[in-house]
């Protein structure tokens, strides 16, 4: 399945009402219009083609676990645990699976700088990829968006301040306004996570995300990962 049917069909489709801050990129009609009318590509993943703009939007996703050159441990166990409960026989069974990758936090912040960078750096060739389509595509403006995945958010607390558990979404810290603060070439971006048991789509504007407040800074030595965060033991079966 290509980035594009994954953002139809696994977040807009289950929940189409996008959380927002602000749009200074373009109106929310515009980015209505772009998600309806997205096609798939190389690199960018994907595009839209709008009265006087173009909406180009590169996928890639990140979590907390150890990474090596084969990949992030926790993406890889969960779409292992996908695959047995998609390949699963159908009968009268059930069937147990779990994940199992430690995460840490600065796991979280290593994991999210280095895809962030990588596809930041690209956003020249992306920009000269969509230009080389054809005479339609040379004299509009290029919108460049990110379509960040994060299924599944680390649970902390924060020793100093509040023993609350509470899931802590990437955007909601100091390393991630920092970040996308100073990376002028983004004008804006989807963030895919699971909120109340729900798939949702954040919409970030770049240019907005500024005058958020108080963000979570990801080196308080007071903010600790829960213990809440063991990997969930996950009951399946096809009848």
């Amino acid at each position: 399945m290509d980035e594009c049917t994954h953002l139809m069909r696994d977040y807009l489709c289950k929940n189409p009402t996008a959380i927002n801050w602000d749009y200074y990129a373009m109106s929310e009609d515009d980015l209505s219009q772009a998600l309806h009318q997205l096609k798939s590509f190389d690199r960018p993943d994907m595009y839209a083609i709008l009265k006087d703009k173009i909406i180009i939007i590169e996928h890639f996703e990140f979590d907390a676990s150890v990474c090596s050159r084969k990949g992030m441990k926790g993406i890889k166990e969960e779409r292992l645990l996908d695959h047995r409960i998609s390949s699963a026989p159908i009968g009268n069974e059930f069937h147990v699976g779990k994940g199992d990758y430690p995460i840490s936090l600065a796991n979280w912040q290593a994991n999210f700088d280095m895809t962030f960078d990588s596809r930041y750096n690209k956003i020249p060739a992306y920009k000269e990829a969509i230009r080389n389509k054809g005479r339609d595509f040379f004299d509009k403006p290029i919108v460049v968006g990110f379509f960040i995945e994060n299924q599944y958010s680390p649970i902390v607390y924060n020793h100093g301040m509040s023993k609350e558990h509470e899931e802590l979404y990437y955007f909601e810290t100091v390393q991630f306004a920092s970040k996308v603060s100073a990376s002028p070439d983004l004008d804006f971006i989807l963030f895919g996570s699971y909120c109340n048991g729900r798939p949702q789509i954040f919409y970030i504007d770049r240019e907005s995300y500024k005058h958020i407040g108080e963000s979570t800074d990801l080196e308080n030595a007071d903010l600790h990962l829960s213990p809440l965060n063991k990997n969930e033991i996950t009951v399946y079966g096809k009848f």
